[in-house]
């Protein structure tokens, strides 16, 4: 790519504003630095915002909202994405209680689709893990077209998220994409 190139992309990616749900998790830190390391406006919604700017000293967020579980957010979350072009829905959770899950996998996104489909946002991106495909042991490599078989509560949550993002109302007025990722490791995590 041409530096002229690498410029012109550089401003046009500048010129965006994204929300991070899970801002302060692993992978949503990592994406917080990426993209802020490139100039572009962060918002981030998580579940404790000391939490978040202990884990990010240095890292700048135009807002922070915390999510509200069991309750209404609607008004927090049109706020929050005044002016955001894109959602990154990377909040997840391996607690063992079904009620944090259901608040997690699908309440949030859910709030989130519903307050961007009247919003400024043109994309939505959910990650989702490979489990909700399979578990840890597979008898052969996963394909694209593989049926869904979660051998777990967090993989059945994982599947249920992504029919929430494919099949809900807000496809009409923004582009929804769930990505897939496969298993991720790191020092810090747990598991």
């Amino acid at each position: 790519m041409t530096s002229s190139k690498v410029a012109m992309a550089s401003s046009e990616i500048s010129d965006h504003r994204v929300l991070l749900s899970g801002a302060g998790g692993f992978l949503g830190r990592q994406l917080a630095r990426y993209l802020a390391a490139r100039g572009v406006k962060l918002r981030a919604l998580v579940r404790d915002a000391s939490t978040l700017k202990a884990r990010n000293p240095d890292l700048q967020f135009e807002s922070v909202a915390e999510w509200q579980a069991g309750r209404e957010n609607q008004a927090v979350l049109d706020t929050l994405l005044e002016g955001v072009t894109t959602v990154v829905h990377l909040a997840s959770t391996t607690s063992s209680q079904a009620g944090d899950r259901q608040e997690t996998h699908l309440a949030m996104p859910e709030a989130l689709l519903d307050a961007a489909s009247g919003s400024s946002v043109q994309r939505f991106i959910s990650l989702s893990s490979v489990k909700a495909v399979a578990g840890e042991a597979h008898p052969s490599p996963l394909v694209p077209d593989a049926i869904p078989a979660p051998n777990s509560d967090y993989g059945r949550f994982k599947l249920a998220a992504e029919k929430l993002v494919s099949e809900h109302r807000a496809n009409s007025a923004l582009a929804t994409y769930t990505l897939r990722l496969p298993m991720v490791y790191a020092l810090e995590l747990a598991g």
